[in-house]
């Protein structure tokens, strides 16, 4: 029994061959929760962000795009069409407004001018033959004193003596149209005073023109060509006063 028991007692003890293996168990959709539920407290505990609106955009300049100005009228139809489509989109004042909102509205009749400036000599007689609205050749006259005769600041001669043409040709057409001593009996102040802007502004070039030229040329100069300018001069200013008689008597 003793040596049964030192026997039992002795024995080497045996390690188990197999390996055990540890498995955590992670309830997944807990983690899920709980890792939402932070987010959201986090996003509570952070200040809100005021929303950001955009600086208020300055306004763009009202910018209108540039209209063609029509060719000179073939007949009395077109001229008032164009004339009274001018007129509209230039907003140029009725003959009888006062002479404050036509200056102030004289800068935008100025493709007005142009399409009077494109009228040729031939189209006067032609066009102007049988106009029946008083009320437009009112209107050429007043667009030919504010915008043709009015001083423009910084001008050359020579500008200033294409606007002389263009005034002295339109009084000169304006003159052909038919039954045109009748229309300068029933004429207006306003028309009259307009008129005589045309004339003055006329003597003004011509003396302007006269004197520049006697002060560049020299006294010899002048010595030689003085029969023919004077001879020139004299025919200039003699069409220049009929064509004032027929105007204003």
């Amino acid at each position: 029994m003793a040596s049964l028991m030192q026997e039992v007692t002795t024995r080497p003890r045996v390690q188990p061959t197999e390996t055990f293996r540890k498995i955590a168990v992670v309830e997944v959709g807990r983690e899920e929760g709980q890792h939402q539920q932070e987010q959201q407290q986090q996003q509570q505990e952070q200040p809100p962000i005021a929303p950001t609106t955009p600086p208020p955009s300055s306004p763009l300049p009202s910018f209108s795009p540039p209209k063609k100005i029509p060719p000179p009228p073939a007949g009395i139809s077109e001229l008032e069409t164009h004339w009274r489509t001018l007129k509209r989109d230039a907003d140029f004042p009725s003959p009888s407004s006062s002479s404050s909102s036509s200056s102030s509205s004289s800068s935008s009749s100025s493709r007005l001018a142009a399409y009077l400036a494109s009228f040729r000599p031939q189209t006067y007689p032609k066009v102007l033959k049988s106009v029946t609205s008083q009320e437009i050749v009112k209107e050429m006259y007043a667009v030919l004193a504010q915008e043709w005769c009015s001083q423009k600041e910084g001008e050359e001669e020579g500008g200033r003596e294409g606007r002389r043409e263009v005034v002295k040709r339109v009084l000169e057409g304006m003159a052909t149209m038919e039954g045109f001593r009748m229309r300068m009996r029933m004429m207006e102040e306003e028309d009259r005073a307009n008129i005589l802007k045309a004339f003055e502004f006329l003597e003004a070039c011509d003396s302007a023109a006269a004197a520049a030229a006697a002060t560049t040329a020299g006294a010899a100069a002048a010595a030689a060509a003085g029969g023919a300018a004077k001879k020139g001069g004299k025919k200039g200013k003699a069409g220049l006063v009929e064509l004032r008689r027929k105007y204003l008597g």
